[in-house]
């Protein structure tokens, strides 16, 4: 810490979790008016703040939400003819406030912090081999070259939030990833009204739409990923207004699952929502005050489904979407037998994979017709076709550590993640999780996080006082 805010009320003012919690809403609310308005708000938000608290505090921790919020508020698309210049400049100014701030407070012995990467470095190793084979990508489309090292990025990530966090960081994670689903759901609710305005008799469960970093189905993954957080924080909550506070985000949260309109957002959240909701009634430190209050949202959710939507226009949305469709896979059986096809036209093929890009088509995206690499929607096909044997047995090896990490955590702590993982990772394997950005780069962040932090007393502040370890 810079000898000039060395004492005690900055310590103590780092350490406090309320001071967290309002620093997260201050990205969150900067990342909504930057999705909405101007990518630009967020980025120079990120880039600002993070240069104030990083010089005032010197703990990495400020960099979590200033990252993932980030990433989460870009509106403006992907093409694989062209680099998206804002998103380069700004992730590039925050890389360089992370690489000043590794060089500043590098010690040799973080470097041993980092527990948990032999997985995700043996699936880099099998991103990159198939390049040397790869047929597909022409002058057209070179840059998809950089796509065989997205995985080398997420160890790159994973190292150096794994060296630079401190014992006080899984508090913030926790915070940002519950507060992440606000802003998904945000993004989908603003989506879908705008949708609506201009096309009054769709059916609100039968819309596609992109959301500028992603599509609305990938949005349904990523709030199922972040809807454990928000559950733990109900669990862990003494004070009547976080609970309600928590218990707001998880009703808003699933009401974004349903605004993605994804089928399998709906199935694997509703799962996933009932479950923690068993684990909050067992485990809440305020059973009967969170019970109430969960009552009670779902009675004004009831009235407010009634009153502005009608729960009859609701079934019939319901019914004409889901059932119409029935258990539809939409082509997903065709883009796996594509995938084992590519994996196995030859024996190397077999061993290490045909590449992450095996195919590439044209096809509609966020900024009209584009060349795509096909993703195989399902974490065992994507890795199969992408690294082959070698890159399925580093994915098990991936998933050992990922898992491993959650020994002798906190009971409450240790279920609520064990139904996180399992419904995204059982989820995955029907959709686009594994090896996608927008999923690993907060997994890779947490597991950073739970290498270094045991402590999962969230709203306790009485940490021990650290910068940097």
């Amino acid at each position: 810490m810079i000898s000039l805010f060395n004492n005690n009320f900055i310590k103590k003012l780092n350490n406090d979790w309320i001071f967290e919690y309002m620093i997260v809403m201050i990205y969150l609310i900067a990342g909504a008016l930057g999705w909405v308005y101007s990518f630009s708000i967020i980025g120079m938000v990120s880039v600002i703040l993070s240069i104030l608290l990083l010089f005032i505090f010197n703990d990495f921790k400020y960099i979590i939400p200033a990252g993932l919020m980030l990433i989460f508020s870009y509106n403006g698309g992907y093409e694989s003819g062209s680099i998206p210049s804002e998103v380069v400049m700004y992730a590039g100014l925050l890389i360089g406030i992370i690489v000043l701030y590794s060089i500043f407070n590098f010690k040799l012995g973080n470097l041993r912090k980092p527990k948990s990467f032999i997985g995700i470095v043996l699936l880099a190793i099998s991103c990159i081999i198939p390049i040397f084979w790869n047929k597909v990508i022409t002058e057209e489309t070179k840059l998809l070259y950089f796509v065989y090292f997205g995985w080398v990025l997420y160890v790159v990530i994973y190292f150096i939030f794994g060296i630079s966090l401190g014992k006080n960081s899984l508090r913030m994670t926790i915070f940002t990833l519950s507060s992440l689903s606000l802003l998904l759901s945000f993004e989908c609710l603003y989506k879908v009204m705008e949708i609506m305005k201009n096309n009054p008799n769709e059916n609100l469960l039968s819309l596609m739409y992109y959301l500028g970093w992603g599509l609305c189905n990938e949005a349904g993954i990523m709030i199922c990923f972040a809807l454990p957080f928000v559950f733990y924080e109900i669990i862990k909550s003494n004070n009547p207004i976080i609970s309600a506070l928590a218990i707001t985000k998880a009703f808003i949260a699933m009401v974004g699952i349903l605004l993605t309109t994804s089928r399998g957002a709906f199935l694997f959240g509703a799962i996933e929502f009932v479950t923690l909701t068993i684990l909050m009634v067992i485990f809440s430190k305020k059973k009967i005050t969170n019970i109430v209050f969960y009552l009670l949202f779902v009675l004004l959710g009831c009235l407010f489904i009634h009153l502005n939507y009608g729960f009859d226009k609701l079934f019939e949305d319901i019914k004409n979407y889901i059932f119409h469709n029935g258990m539809s896979d939409n082509g997903r059986k065709e883009l796996w037998d594509r995938a084992i096809k590519c994996w196995s036209e030859s024996p190397k093929n077999k061993i290490f994979g045909s590449g992450i890009v095996s195919e590439i088509e044209k096809r509609f995206s966020f900024n009209g017709d584009d060349n795509v690499y096909i993703v195989y929607h399902s974490t065992f096909f994507e890795t199969l076709a992408m690294g082959g044997i070698v890159g399925v047995c580093a994915l098990c090896f991936h998933f050992f550590e990922k898992y491993k990490q959650l020994w002798k955590k906190e009971i409450p702590f240790v279920l609520v993640m064990l139904v996180g993982y399992l419904i995204v990772d059982a989820y995955g394997m029907i959709d686009n999780t594994y090896g996608m950005y927008y999923y690993m780069i907060p997994l890779v962040i947490l597991m950073a996080a739970l290498d270094n932090d045991r402590n999962t007393d969230i709203f306790n502040s009485t940490y021990v006082f650290e910068s940097n370890s």
